[in-house]
């Protein structure tokens, strides 16, 4: 079974330097801890920087972790496709 990070993220930035952005607000985005290479420590006590296999990296703080077990749950309460 999958665990997910749902980190909240101000800065996020790409390995090869496309698409790097410093966001106003907090923006969110869901990582498979299994494709987590690195957390880098920061002078912060929450935020740090999540550097993931696909060659971003998110610098912001975990805000909660998710299993497939959580996901299935949710999904099941949601109505049948037409």
């Amino acid at each position: 079974m999958a665990d997910f990070w749902i980190i909240e993220y101000t800065k996020r930035l790409h390995e090869e330097g496309e698409s790097n952005t410093y966001e106003t607000h907090p923006q969110h985005v869901a990582v498979d801890v299994d494709s987590v290479v690195t957390i880098d420590k920061t002078k912060s006590k929450s935020n740090h920087t999540f550097i993931v296999d696909t060659g971003w990296a998110y610098y912001g703080r975990i805000l909660m972790k998710v299993t497939e077990d959580d996901v299935m749950a949710e999904m099941e309460k949601l109505p049948p496709a037409r």
